[in-house]
Formats: C-alpha cells, structure tokens, sequence
C-alpha cells in the first residue's frame, strides 16, 4: 500500500493517513507531501505532480519486480 497525503489537506487531516500507514502490513509507503495550499485528492496531481508520479512509479515497478521473483 502506498499512502500520498498533502500536509494540509482541507478534507481529510494527514493523521488518518498515518493512522492507516502504522495499521498496514508490509509493502508500504507513506508520504506526507508538504506543498502551498490545502488540497485534497481532487488537485493534487494538478498542484505537485512532479512530486507524485515519481513516487507512485517506483512504487509500482518495485511491486512488480517482486511479484516475479
């Protein structure tokens, strides 16, 4: 499970994210996304996707590579 939360979400507070992240079992990531503003999961990829995708890549790849070994 990969976790993507803005610091300041408007909707939804970090802390649940957090909450959710220490309750998962292994793979995980958690990334609390510090940027200006206070947007949730409907601007996100608009306000900091250069910080995102990357992220959200490497997740996927690494998960793959481990489903084929």
């Amino acid at each position: 499970m990969s976790l993507i939360h803005v610091k300041n979400d408007w909707l939804i507070d970090h802390s649940h994210s957090l909450a959710l992240f220490e309750r998962a079992k292994e793979p995980k990531e958690l990334h609390i996304i510090d940027i200006p503003g206070n947007y949730h999961a409907d601007r996100i990829f608009l306000q900091a996707s250069e910080r995102i995708e990357p992220l959200i890549r490497r997740f996927l790849t690494d998960r793959l590579a481990a489903a084929k070994s």
